[in-house]
């Protein structure tokens, strides 16, 4: 996987083992190394008192409804995909976003996801 935006201090818990791993263990496929779970990151950001829930997949794995984050953004509000086109031959998935519109992102990208808060 990619580069990823990341906040100050984050935890990396699998919430089916219930097991807490370090950035090193999770950070190639941000999947549990026991169970293949998503991992959840608790994200917190102490200058802005931004305290977020977030699981990473790569941009081919996303699907409408998901809640985004665009890079440099995640003590922002993430944006919900409504739509994805992925008929480039560049690799890259053209991303329909509510209230941003069309972001483009190669189809390996590590995106951000918010599935909820802290």
């Amino acid at each position: 996987m990619s580069y990823v935006n990341r906040l100050p201090t984050e935890i990396f818990k699998c919430v089916i083992c219930t097991k807490e791993f370090t950035y090193d263990e999770v950070k190639d496929t941000w999947k549990c190394p026991e169970c293949g779970d998503p991992i959840y990151i608790y994200a917190e950001d102490l200058e802005t008192a931004t305290r977020i829930v977030l699981i990473r997949k790569n941009a081919d794995e996303l699907v409408k409804g998901d809640l985004v984050h665009l890079s440099g953004r995640l003590t922002e509000s993430p944006y919900s995909v409504i739509g994805i086109n992925s008929n480039s031959p560049e690799k890259k998935l053209s991303v329909g976003l509510k209230g941003y519109g069309s972001y483009n992102f190669s189809k390996e990208e590590s995106i951000n996801c918010r599935v909820g808060k802290w």
